[in-house]
């Protein structure tokens, strides 16, 4: 996929729907070694001064964990 093909996809693509993206790439590659043998708790969105994700994490057995998984800075694409 050429860069000029992906830049179209991203901008056809909603808030949302990039955000997902975002949250699914970082997972996958970023934090794969937590993933694998923690799960997400819950995820919240820091919001000023810039968009961020951070998650609470709990073992796979549902205990909670002192592990927070902070997101790099989510920028949308669009804004500068």
């Amino acid at each position: 996929m050429t860069s000029e093909v992906f830049s179209t996809i991203l901008l056809t693509m909603t808030f949302e729907e990039e955000s997902i993206k975002f949250l699914e790439d970082h997972i996958d590659n970023s934090f794969a070694h937590i993933m694998g043998v923690q799960s997400m708790d819950s995820l919240e969105w820091l919001e000023q001064p810039e968009y961020r994700p951070f998650a609470y994490m709990c073992d796979y057995d549902e205990k909670p964990s002192n592990l927070i998984c902070l997101f790099p800075p989510f920028v949308p694409s669009g804004s500068k």
